[in-house]
């Protein structure tokens, strides 16, 4: 049976603080690695969508003037 949540966090309070360290920073890389991940899906996805013509591309100032109906 996996550990709950608390569990998990109390046995990483009774950890010695070199070890506390190194988890911290491996569950950045990790979440690092994930939002890199996330953002590659993002990126295909809108090459999807404005090669089937489904977005636009343009400048801010562009966009804003879409947004706000101006020409």
């Amino acid at each position: 049976m996996s550990p709950t949540f608390a569990e998990l966090v109390e046995r990483v309070h009774e950890l010695d603080p070199e070890s506390k360290q190194e988890l911290m920073e491996m569950i950045h890389a990790w979440l690092v690695e994930e939002r890199r991940e996330e953002i590659r899906c993002n990126a295909r996805l809108a090459e999807i969508e404005l090669a089937q013509g489904q977005t636009k591309s343009g400048t801010v100032a562009e966009l804003m003037a879409d947004l706000y109906g101006q020409d």
